[in-house]
């Protein structure tokens, strides 16, 4: 039980290290970095573990991290291709937009005429239904 505590410790350690890495003028990330290599610390000198079994521990922790990784990278592009399916469904298919389009030019030529015009068109549009 413990060995696994410490692997998921260093692999929180290796997290909070890559995320101060990366963001070097945030103070927080180098805080939780500087915390969580203290309990680290603190909780192998505790364990009082023979180096070849923190070596294996620390290689847990590593694979713990790399899979965490991966899943975040994962739900990544699970939510981007999500996403663009969403945009694509609300934006439609190339043939709606033309339609949609041509549509729209109808009534917009429609509305320009006048109304003589379109007394003409509706009673055109009614004999062809009667027939």
């Amino acid at each position: 039980m413990v060995n696994k505590e410490l692997a998921n410790n260093y692999a929180e350690l290796l997290t909070a290290k890559e995320k101060a890495a990366l963001h070097p003028d945030n103070q927080g990330f180098a805080w939780k970095y500087n915390q969580l290599n203290t309990l680290y610390q603190d909780a192998v000198l505790k364990a009082k573990l023979p180096k070849e079994e923190l070596v294996e521990i620390e290689k847990q922790g590593e694979f713990l991290h790399e899979q965490y990784e991966k899943e975040q990278e994962e739900a990544n592009l699970y939510k981007e291709v999500y996403k663009k399916n969403v945009l694509n469904k609300l934006e439609g298919t190339k043939e709606e937009k033309e339609y949609k389009e041509a549509y729209k030019h109808n009534v917009l030529a429609f509305l320009d005429k006048d109304p003589d015009e379109k007394q003409e068109t509706r009673m055109g549009k009614e004999k062809k239904n009667k027939k």
